[in-house]
């Protein structure tokens, strides 16, 4: 059973107001996300998520990045095998958390958002974070995620890929046509009809000289 977005934001906000009670006494200042980044095939840079952005919070209760925090309840649909083997392109979410007065660790995500059946997020165990450490898994997130990975730049599957197959304008352009004669050929005829030309002027130069000869030639007595 799949929890709606709106369930996973709130789920989110209290897990983010247990961990954040047991690690630091209660500290406001020390509890959140400073910021996130995503990064992946197709992204010229990395997409940055500051503190102001408001996307990150809720694609933090998308990707159920506080559910697989130390001492919380394992999140429904968490499983070691992911569900499927056509996963598609994979994406990093590094989340920097505030661990501390001026302290903040990076916990990692793989995000999956082409994946057959829906997104999936794979979270690596053992990331130490807090006073303990993250529980690794599959979960099979709500399909609001691929939408919300568009909206901040993620390509669908298969962009890059037409992209760099198709020829570039420069390689097309500089491509000779087949209608075109190779400039060898021409330079070759060009230079024997000037070569042939120049055979039949001497030849026409020699006949006119020979009938002048005749016409001035004294008759015979």
């Amino acid at each position: 059973m799949r929890l709606t977005a709106r369930m996973w934001v709130a789920a989110g906000a209290c897990a983010l107001a247990s961990v954040g009670a047991v690690a630091f006494a209660g500290s406001a200042s020390a509890k959140g996300i400073q910021s996130a980044t995503i990064t992946g095939p197709g992204l010229d840079d990395p997409i940055d998520l500051p503190p102001s952005e408001g996307n990150r919070g809720r694609l933090s209760a998308l990707m159920a990045v506080w559910d697989v925090m130390p001492g919380q309840p394992q999140p429904p649909g968490l499983t070691e095998q992911a569900p499927t083997a056509q996963l598609g392109p994979r994406y990093t979410v590094t989340w920097r958390l505030m661990t501390g007065p001026d302290q903040t660790t990076a916990i990692r995500q793989d995000v999956y958002p082409d994946a057959a059946g829906g997104p999936l997020v794979h979270t690596a165990a053992g990331q130490p974070i807090f006073d303990g450490a993250t529980v690794g898994g599959w979960y099979e997130a709500p399909s609001g995620l691929r939408d919300m990975l568009r909206v901040l730049g993620v390509p669908p599957a298969g962009a890059t890929t037409a992209a760099r197959s198709s020829p570039g304008t420069r390689g097309a352009a500089a491509a000779p046509s087949s209608d075109d004669p190779p400039w060898p050929a021409v330079m070759i005829g060009a230079a024997g009809a000037v070569a042939l030309a120049g055979v039949g002027g001497t030849v026409a130069i020699r006949t006119r000289r020979a009938r002048r000869r005749e016409r001035v030639a004294p008759a015979p007595l």
